[in-house]
This record gives structure tokens, C-alpha cells and sequence, in this order.
């Protein structure tokens, strides 16, 4: 309390330099969270995202011609899922999701109004993949799965928009692109953010024609899969199986029109992570990242702290006449060197809250855009109230502890340089500052 009251009374004398000092911390300590936080939504384990970790995605199968040069790529098939994926005993689960065209149209109850919402064809999988919290009802099930029915699960947020309520839907019917549906199951809204998952309305793959359709190439076609492991080790027994299974595919190509094409997936297949950094290429390195951005950071934090530290190097000058006058009176160097420590920690706890609640309102008030900043091909909703922020996404402690704690050590050293050099003054020096 004393020093609290010490730091106070510093303040209402030298409110200029108090500003300057806790604006400075609150801006870098803001700016570090924003580019944290943004990082923290696009990698932390948040709903219904829940499994980012352990998940792998197969986005492209490739043809090559060695011979010829020649090569062809798009996503896998539907017989490529269920020959090459589906059989894999090295997985937790493995989903298929079909390509559905754009976002759907829907009919509100009354018939009166129609809007677009966004839609994902899945299977049952899906949903152990992603865990939403199911507010009603249940995920669409085999049974679903094996007769196409038109069976959809949608958000409480569309359920409101269509009936005017989130609760008794199960059986209800809406309409979705010309077609009638019943509703199965009603979950609380996934976020934009949390783009491989977000969906309004999650209906079965085989509700749409031609969903089992092969091209030439057959293994080539629009389905994007997702397979999850359960740790590191079965990861690696998944991709070693799954290469094996390329190579047995390869190995009967002998006849037909796919005499001399070769097979393979690439990434064989991409972490989630990859596919987040490194969409179009397979350099995808934790190294390279943590290296990249990490430099990254520290300029935010050290830019700030040099400031700092002249400011206070010039305001030490200005304090030597009272340093001088406390070492009179029996002061140690190291009680003020304390002192001047204690009131710079001070300082940057204020920073630091006030430093929180602007990244907190930065990214709130620019959620729509900021979170697009550092992608080269940003993927985000066209529906910009779906931007949701939840509380794990803004709540991230360790984020805030860890960009503080290296502010903080910043701060105090760029404290301690000048303050330490300013008590080395004989006190007859600092006793002659004064005017």
C-alpha cells in the first residue's frame, strides 16, 4: 500500500510522464494481443473445434504422368474415400464432406421471407470430428446417411430466424433450395471463425444426385476428408497405412485408360495446422512458424521498451535533486533502485489492463476483418454477424500472461539501465541538480 501510494502521488506530479509510460505499455501490450488472439482463434483447441490437434485433412489427390510431365489434381472421389480412407484401422474416425453448390436458400415458416445460409453435406463422422454442443435432437445418423433423407441438423441461430424459436423443432419441416426438410437436431452456433466447421445447416452427403460420381480419373472427384487420430503415434501408423494403400492402388494400374498415371495425396495428409499456414504448398515447419512470428513479437514489445527507457533515463535526470536529498538521509542504492522498480512495475500493471481492454475492443469492434490480416487468401463468411466471439476466444490467459511477462522484463530492464546509471551520481552531485 505504501507503494501505491508513493506511485500515486509520482502520478498527479508527473502526469505527463505517467500517461506516456502506461499508453505506451497498454499499446503494445494490445497490439501483441490482437496478433496473439488472432493466432489463439485459428489454432487453439475452441468450439466446436475441439480436436484442431489431432486432426489431418486429405484436400487434393494428384495424377502424374512421369513420363509425360502431365498431372491432374482435385479432391478425392467417393470411391477414393470409401477404398483408401474409410478401411484405415489407424484412426479414431474418418469423414467425408461432399462439395454442396454456395450457400442454400431458405424459407422462413410463414413462407413470407427467403435468405441464404450456408450448408455443408456430411456424414455421420463428421460430427465425432467436430464436437457441437447439440442443444436438441441428435447428429445425423447412418440410417440417414444410407437412405438420403432429407434430414438436416441447423443452428439455434437459423432456427430463431425460421420459427421464431430454438426449442420443440425436432420433425419440424423448412424449406431448403426448392426441397422440403425435417429438422434432427438443433446446435448452439459455431463461429465463422472456426471456418472448417462452420456450417448453418449440416445435412447427409448422399441427399444430393450424383453425390457417388466418378470421374475419368478415378479416384479424382469432390470430397474433401478429415481424419482424426488419437496422439502423435497413431497419426504416424495412419499416414504409413494410407501410403501403403496408395502404393497397392498404384500397383494395379496396368491397364486401361490409366496405364502409366501414378497416384498420391498430397501432405499424405496435411494437420489441420498445416492446412491453416500452408494451403498451397507442403512447407508447412512449427520451427519456421514459432521463428517467423515470434521475431514478430518481440518487435512489438522491444520498440515500445526502448522508448520507454529514455523517457525515463531523462526523467531520472530530473529526480536526481530528491534521489540526492533520500541518500542524505540514509537511502541505499538498492532501496531506490527498489523504488524506482517498484513504481515502473506499477506502472505497467495499469499499462497492461488498460492494454487488455483495448484488444479486447480492437477485436471486437473489428472481428469482422482483423482476423483476415495476416492471410494471403482469406477464408471468411460473407455473413459478418456470424463472426462470433465466444468467451475461450477473447479469455486466453496464457496469451495475456506470456505477452505481459515479456513486457514486463522489457520495461524493468529498460527501468533498471537508467535508473542504476543515475544512482551511481556522488550525492553532492545529485544534491547540486537542484535549482
Amino acid at each position: 500500500m505504501k507503494l501505491l501510494r508513493h506511485v500515486w502521488e509520482q502520478v498527479r506530479q508527473d502526469r505527463l510522464f505517467s500517461s506516456i509510460y502506461i499508453i505506451g505499455v497498454a499499446l503494445a501490450i494490445a497490439t501483441t494481443m490482437i496478433f496473439g488472439i488472432v493466432y489463439y482463434v485459428k489454432l487453439a483447441p475452441v468450439y466446436p473445434e475441439y480436436n484442431r490437434a489431432d486432426t489431418y485433412i486429405v484436400d487434393r489427390a494428384i495424377y502424374r504422368y512421369p513420363d509425360r510431365g502431365l498431372q491432374n489434381s482435385s479432391r478425392l472421389s467417393f470411391k477414393a474415400f470409401n477404398e483408401l480412407i474409410k478401411p484405415l484401422q489407424n484412426c479414431v474416425a474418418a469423414s467425408a464432406e461432399g462439395y454442396y453448390d454456395g450457400d442454400g436458400v431458405v424459407l422462413t415458416a410463414n413462407g413470407n421471407d427467403e435468405f441464404e445460409a450456408t450448408v455443408r453435406a456430411v456424414d455421420p463422422a463428421f460430427f465425432k470430428i467436430y464436437n457441437y454442443n447439440f442443444l436438441e435432437g441428435s447428429p445425423i445418423s447412418d440410417a440417414d446417411l444410407a437412405s438420403g433423407i432429407r434430414n438436416a441438423v441447423i443452428t439455434r441461430g437459423l432456427a430463431m430466424r425460421m420459427f421464431g424459436t430454438d426449442s420443440s423443432l425436432i420433425g419440424r419441416q423448412f424449406t431448403l433450395d426448392n426441397s422440403d426438410w425435417r429438422v434432427t437436431g438443433v446446435i448452439e452456433d459455431p463461429s465463422a471463425l472456426t471456418a472448417d466447421a462452420y456450417s448453418q445447416i449440416l445435412v447427409p452427403y448422399t441427399t444430393k444426385s450424383n453425390y457417388d460420381y466418378t470421374w475419368a480419373m478415378e479416384y479424382m472427384g469432390s470430397y474433401q476428408v478429415r481424419i482424426l487420430t488419437a496422439n502423435d503415434d497413431q497419426a504416424t501408423a495412419m499416414r504409413e497405412e494410407l501410403n501403403d494403400a496408395v502404393r497397392r492402388y498404384n500397383a494395379s494400374l496396368t491397364d486401361g485408360q490409366l496405364n502409366g498415371w501414378e497416384f498420391s495425396i498430397a501432405g499424405a495428409p496435411k494437420s489441420y495446422y498445416e492446412s491453416v499456414f500452408n494451403r498451397y504448398t507442403d512447407d508447412f515447419s512449427w520451427k519456421k512458424l514459432i521463428r517467423n512470428y515470434g521475431i514478430v513479437l518481440l518487435v512489438l514489445l522491444m520498440v515500445p521498451a526502448l522508448n520507454l527507457s529514455g523517457i525515463i533515463a531523462g526523467r531520472m535526470e530530473s529526480r536526481l535533486p530528491e534521489i540526492g536529498v533520500r541518500q542524505s538521509f540514509g537511502a541505499t542504492r538498492r532501496r531506490l533502485l527498489g523504488l524506482v522498480l517498484g513504481e515502473n512495475l506499477v506502472l505497467t500493471c495499469a499499462g497492461g489492463i488498460v492494454g487488455l481492454i483495448l484488444a479486447w475492443l480492437g477485436i471486437t469492434a473489428g472481428k469482422d476483418w482483423i482476423f483476415t490480416l495476416f492471410e494471403d487468401y482469406p477464408e471468411m463468411s460473407t455473413d459478418t454477424s456470424a463472426n462470433i466471439l465466444t468467451a475461450d476466444m477473447l479469455f486466453a490467459p496464457g496469451i495475456f500472461i506470456a505477452a505481459f511477462a515479456v513486457c514486463l522484463i522489457l520495461n524493468l530492464l529498460a527501468a533498471l539501465i537508467p535508473a542504476w546509471w543515475s544512482l551511481r551520481h556522488p550525492i553532492t552531485e545529485s544534491l547540486n541538480q537542484k535549482r
